[in-house]
């Protein structure tokens, strides 16, 4: 797919300076999701890069303020 096949663009991702959209960061989002180990709260860690990759795309989703997506950190 390409970049236009997202819809609207909503902002950067820092990491490569391209143009991402709502619908790109809902996508990884929910790839990331399907990749988590699920350790529970008791065993979870600050450090877990899946954790930390989330948290980023939710706060780039979540800085638009017109949408809060549902997803679980």
């Amino acid at each position: 797919m390409s970049p236009d096949d997202y819809g609207d663009s909503m902002t950067k991702w820092k990491y490569s300076g391209k143009d991402v959209s709502f619908e790109q960061i809902d996508e990884a989002l929910k790839a990331l999701d399907n990749a988590c180990l699920h350790c529970g709260a008791d065993k979870h860690s600050p450090d877990c890069p899946i954790g930390k990759a989330k948290a980023e795309l939710y706060n780039l989703r979540c800085a638009d303020k017109h949408h809060v997506p549902n997803v679980r950190l």
